[in-house]
């Protein structure tokens, strides 16, 4: 199967100190023993952690998506990614806000679902779909999905990854798919 990574936020002192119960993982989301596991101290998943490194020894060309804090972790990593020359599955409704005083959580994940899909400058592409049209099989090796896709997860326990619909309206880059489901986690 296609690997599945848990990339988690962690502070040194306060809030999401590591090991504390802010920290742990949400209720309900499991963590299978093929999992990855990354801690990262930054919004970026791959700034000063090995993420990069884990991408390159599984040839990994795209990454899917999910995650906590769409303004901050999933934002920073997506660009970062695009950056790199992911091409990125961006799962719209598998990820969380906490909101602000100007906008809604609704409203902020609605905001960087139009954003990141029109971000061109780097290359790849990012493909805004729902988690009903993602379906996790392994990549065929025929083009057009030349690597092997990864989940960089972090969404809410209740997203299901099941069905399989594809999303047309919005498709700048193909749509790798990955051989399981899992729920993403916390922390994004």
């Amino acid at each position: 199967g296609v690997p599945v990574i848990f990339i988690q936020h962690e502070s040194s002192s306060g809030y999401l100190e590591y090991g504390t119960a802010a920290w742990q993982l949400a209720f309900g989301l499991e963590c299978e023993k093929t999992d990855i596991k990354i801690r990262k101290t930054t919004p970026d998943s791959f700034h000063l952690t090995e993420l990069v490194s884990l991408l390159k020894d599984k040839a990994v060309e795209n990454i899917i998506v999910c995650g906590m804090h769409t303004e901050f972790c999933v934002d920073t990593t997506v660009r970062r990614a695009l950056a790199l020359g992911y091409s990125v599955v961006l799962v719209k409704d598998a990820r969380t806000s906490a909101g602000n005083a100007s906008l809604s959580p609704q409203q902020i994940i609605d905001h960087h679902n139009l954003t990141l899909t029109n971000i061109s400058s780097f290359g790849p592409r990012v493909n805004n779909i729902t988690s009903e049209a993602l379906i996790l099989t392994e990549v065929s090796t025929q083009p057009p999905y030349p690597g092997k896709p990864i989940a960089a997860k972090g969404a809410t326990p209740t997203q299901d990854l099941c069905s399989q619909k594809a999303n047309a309206a919005h498709a700048p880059t193909p749509m790798p798919t990955v051989t399981r489901v899992a729920p993403a986690v916390p922390g994004g």
